[in-house]
């Protein structure tokens, strides 16, 4: 009875051939993997800017609103 290794020659060519392209496929992930860590932190500091933009208009609106609230009930003299 003859035993089968899961590293037999197969049609589309042998061993070294399949390991060159698992290979490259393996790298063409890692290209991947690493575009998505860079869009990923630059999401990131996009989001930050968001959150730093919004708080800035808050503290504006609510200086704002004040110097309106202050000249609109201003009593007059």
């Amino acid at each position: 009875m003859m035993v089968q290794s899961g590293f037999h020659k197969d049609d589309d060519g042998d061993l070294h051939e399949r390991i060159l392209r698992i290979e490259a496929y393996i790298e063409e992930l890692a290209d991947v993997a690493e575009s998505c860590r860079k869009l990923i932190l630059v999401s990131k500091f996009a989001a930050a800017a968001v959150v730093s933009a919004l708080t800035s208009h808050v503290n504006c609106f609510t200086h704002l609103r004040e110097a309106i609230t202050s000249a609109v009930y201003r009593p007059c003299l």
